[in-house]
Formats: structure tokens, C-alpha cells, sequence
């Protein structure tokens, strides 16, 4: 998405958030619309674009959306996040006692991404694989807690291409995409500022971190032709979830998801001192980078 500058912003003509996604190299708005409802926004592929909602004030239910829309089908006229989309990906109603704060939607690298060609790797990570991780935190009964849902971008992109293309504002139920499709559990550790902790198909996170030593690190990766590759050797490192989660008490009904992957935990090594401990852990191609968020001390480790 070199090519494409986009804006999140308050507009004060519609005292809604906008979005618009600009093309600086023609100089052209492609697209640009604004709600209430506009809580985040992602890069599906260099087509389609994705945003995220929580906050519809006219339903009658509380629940999470996914808008996608056709980058294709520009416009500079601006129009309301409802009145427009390619087709929507609904989350399950949330329980009456529940209430959504914020919602997030993060994946790396982008869909146009490629690796240096100077380096000469000989694998990377293949746009329809990348990991969306999105992120809801809501009260519950009067307490506050985060839950993540991963999904990649191919089973998002599989609905949308089965669609007929003359088709608009299709609703896809939870049912059709979301059991099997994804994996919905309750966040590891409250949402932080340091937000680069997806890239290709892995998650990586501090379990619990905390001034305790030492702290584990947990990868999480959802990268499915290497867990049938894993299947076929003897003694891995990594240990591969394949069960289903439940989330009651949340929805209104049960929530399953059994998007398989696989999870690789390591206890980092005592922090010399004066080093203290580590409050965030981020990705990359090749290195994980763990941050210390009073010094900002980084270590660095390479894979």
C-alpha cells in the first residue's frame, strides 16, 4: 500500500470519525466515509479494505462488525459506513451485561509487502496467509477484559471471492465464517502501546509479565502448511492446538472456535542489572524484540 495515504480523523461537518484513503500518486480520494460506528481499519489485500465496528447506536443488539470495502469502486463523496459496503462479516451478539469499550484490528506486514531482494530469503510470507488479530476489550459483569480473535486474511478474502461481484451490503453470519475460520480467546495481557506483536502468521506475547523472574514468551503461530509439516516429524519444539475454545458469559450464546496452530514457550533468561524486566515483547520477519517500557531497554532475539 506504498501508494495510498490514509486518515482517521474527528470531522467536524458530520461530528462523526471519517476515513478516507488517498492516492498520492494520482492525487485521488478512493475512499472516504464517516459514523459513528468507525472504531478501527486494516488492509485486507490491495482491494479490499476492512473496518472494524462496535458501537451501532440504532441496533437493537451489541455487535462487533467487519465492513469490507471495494477499493476498486472509488469515490471522492463521502458516505455512511453503512450505505456503501461490498459485504460485512458479523461477530456473535454480545451477552446483555456486556459492554464493548474499544476494538482494534492489527496485522504485518501489508498486503503489497515483499521481503529484500538483496537478502535473498528463500521463503516469506504470502499475502493471503498473513494473521489479523483483532482485539475487543469490554466490562463484563462490572470487570473489564480483552479478548483476541485471529483469523487469516485467506478465509476472510474466500468468503469475500465467493460472492457474485454484482452483489452489496451481503451480510455473512457468524456461523458462516467464525467457528472454523478463527480463534477467539481471552487476551494474554492488557492491550499496550507497543502494538507490533503480529507479523506473518505468528503472535508473540509476555505471559503474565510482571516484575517476577524469569518471564516466558509465547509465540503463537497459525501458519497451517507448517503444522502439517510438523506433523510428520518426530520431537518438535512446538506444541499444536487443535481443540476448540469456549468463551460463555461473553455472547449470548457459547462461543467455539477451533482454528488450529501451534505454540512455542520459552523462559527468557534473568535481566542483568541494571536491566529490569520486560513489559512488551514485538515481531518482525526474523527477530523478536522485547521492550522495557520505563528505560527503554530492547533485546533483541534472532531467528
Amino acid at each position: 500500500m506504498t501508494s495510498m495515504r490514509r486518515t482517521f480523523e474527528q470531522s467536524t461537518r458530520y461530528k462523526y470519525p471519517e476515513l478516507t484513503i488517498w492516492d498520492w500518486t494520482t492525487g485521488k480520494v478512493i475512499l472516504a466515509c464517516f459514523s459513528s460506528e468507525i472504531a478501527t481499519f486494516a488492509f485486507l489485500s490491495s482491494r479490499f479494505l476492512l473496518v472494524g465496528s462496535v458501537f451501532d447506536t440504532e441496533a437493537t443488539d451489541t455487535q462487533a462488525r467487519l465492513y469490507v470495502f471495494d477499493m476498486t469502486q472509488s469515490s471522492s463523496e463521502k458516505f455512511g459506513l453503512g450505505a456503501n459496503y461490498f459485504c460485512m462479516f458479523l461477530w456473535p451478539d454480545f451477552d446483555f451485561w456486556t459492554s464493548p469499550l474499544t476494538f482494534s484490528i492489527r496485522s504485518d506486514p501489508s498486503p503489497a509487502w515483499q521481503p529484500n531482494p538483496e537478502v535473498r530469503v528463500p521463503f516469506s510470507t504470502a499475502p493471503g496467509d498473513r494473521l489479523f488479530i483483532m482485539t475487543v476489550s469490554l466490562v463484563n459483569n462490572g470487570r473489564i477484559a480483552s479478548y483476541d480473535m485471529f483469523v487469516s486474511a485467506n478465509t476472510l478474502l474466500s468468503h469475500i471471492e465467493a460472492l457474485p461481484t454484482e452483489v452489496h451490503s451481503h451480510d455473512i453470519k457468524w456461523d458462516e465464517w467464525g467457528p472454523t475460520g478463527t480463534r477467539l480467546m481471552q487476551s494474554l495481557s492488557q492491550p499496550s502501546a507497543w502494538v507490533c506483536y503480529v507479523f506473518g502468521t505468528k503472535f508473540v506475547s509476555l505471559v503474565e509479565p510482571s516484575h517476577t523472574s524469569p518471564q516466558t514468551l509465547e509465540i503463537r503461530d497459525f501458519n497451517q502448511l507448517a503444522m502439517k509439516r510438523d506433523a510428520k516429524v518426530q520431537g518438535g519444539i512446538s506444541h499444536h492446538v487443535h481443540d476448540t475454545t469456549v468463551i460463555r458469559k461473553v455472547f449470548a450464546n457459547e462461543i467455539h472456535t477451533s482454528l488450529p496452530y501451534r505454540v512455542v514457550k520459552r523462559t527468557l533468561p534473568p535481566c542483568s542489572s541494571p536491566e529490569p524486566f520486560f513489559a512488551a515483547v514485538m515481531c518482525s520477519e526474523d527477530s523478536l524484540i522485547l521492550v522495557d517500557s520505563s528505560n527503554r531497554h530492547l533485546r533483541i532475539l534472532t531467528f
